[in-house]
């Protein structure tokens, strides 16, 4: 009687074991999220091994075990959706024993993914640039969404833009102002004509033909270089605004800041930015970019209006302010580029922190608050670089 009903039951746990492998076989995260997929995988493993430890009668080897655990990491991974490839890539080159292992950095790239998609819903543009995390879902905008900076129109950019080749002087098509041979010979003409009548100096003639728009574009001549239309404008700058080009320091007397990814720590050479300077710490060098070594003599909060940056270098012989990149990341930041500046948020509470704006092809810091604590000073040898 009991050899019958073991072998019934034997029957049974057969094809409960084929049911189990068959819902494992499909199972898939699907439109699940990352908790919901680990709990129906979990529920299925745990019948797994009931049934299998009912089945055998003797209980498994540790290598049997190991085995099955890593089958199970494998699968578990494998059966995710595509936006978690990154992760997955970086999960399967290292040693991971045990699904529990992996979870929790699945979780954070699951956080990271839903603020990514806030964070291109409320741009309504083209996908930002990420210095910091994941690969981001780059969505190309619809045609008639693009403006053109030069021209206002919609349907393209700047670069491609057909009334960009035009001269903003003599408003003839296939050259630029810095090449237009009309504003060439109108600024010889004038020149010549202003030395004649006064002391003032020349270039206040060209200056002048520059502004004129009403009269005669039809005469020719010898084409002014791009340097010479340059420094007649910067000569006729200096007449207007002497002030402005009277020192080449910046009014504020507070330093301006550089995004830099290049630099492994913040570090300015002004003192009156910092709330605590700490010229205790022993010396160290550090190595430009064009090989001059400069000395590090000291390391402090700063913090001036809109700007409050810890851990920072005091660096003397540094000419611009920079703000690493590298720290920023260190200290539990994420940093995004775009065309129009560069954005900073806290990545565990998606809170802004600051934001820059970008002039010709370098990011300057608008403000910038980070919290003391996070990532520290990184210790580096003599002649070491930036």
């Amino acid at each position: 009687m009991w050899e019958h009903l073991a072998k019934l039951y034997s029957k049974a746990n057969a094809s409960r074991k084929f049911d189990v492998e068959h819902d494992l076989a499909q199972l898939k995260q699907g439109e699940l999220s990352i908790s919901s997929y680990y709990q129906d995988a979990v529920t299925l493993w745990t019948e797994q091994d009931r049934i299998l430890a009912s089945l055998s009668s003797s209980p498994p080897t540790p290598d049997a075990i190991n085995e099955r655990a890593s089958t199970r990491v494998m699968r578990f991974l494998m059966n995710l959706r595509p936006e978690f490839e990154g992760i997955r890539a970086s999960l399967l080159h290292r040693e991971v024993s045990a699904v529990e292992d992996v979870l929790a950095e699945l979780l954070r790239e699951e956080t990271r993914l839903k603020s990514q998609a806030k964070l291109d819903i409320h741009s309504n543009g083209p996908g930002l640039a990420f210095a910091v995390g994941g690969r981001p879902q780059f969505h190309r905008p619809a045609k008639g969404d693009v403006i053109c900076y030069h021209c206002k129109a919609p349907g393209h950019i700047q670069f491609h833009c057909p009334k960009r080749n035009t001269c903003n002087y003599c408003k003839l098509e296939g050259h630029l102002i810095a090449a237009c041979p009309t504003l060439a010979q109108r600024s010889r003409s004038r020149s010549a004509g202003s030395r004649t009548r006064s002391s003032r100096p020349a270039v206040g003639g060209a200056y002048a033909a520059v502004n004129e728009g009403s009269t005669s574009r039809g005469s020719s001549g010898a084409s002014m270089t791009p340097e010479e239309v340059r420094r007649l404008v910067q000569d006729a700058l200096k007449e207007a605004l002497p002030s402005a080009f009277a020192t080449g320091k910046p009014s504020s007397c507070f330093p301006s800041w550089h995004v830099d990814s290049a630099a492994y720590n913040h570090m300015t050479s002004s003192t009156s930015v910092f709330r605590n300077l700490d010229k205790s710490a022993p010396g160290i060098a550090l190595q430009a970019a064009d090989g001059n070594r400069m000395e590090v003599q000291g390391v402090g909060h700063v913090v001036q209006p809109r700007i409050s940056l810890p851990n920072t270098l005091y660096v003397p012989q540094l000419v611009p302010s920079l703000v690493s990149v590298g720290q920023l990341a260190d200290d539990g930041c994420r940093i995004i580029f775009d065309a129009a500046g560069c954005f900073v948020q806290d990545t565990r509470t998606g809170k802004e922190l600051g934001r820059g704006s970008k002039k010709g092809r370098t990011y300057m810091l608008d403000h910038l608050d980070v919290q003391a604590g996070g990532g520290q000073v990184q210790d580096r040898s003599v002649g070491d670089p930036l």
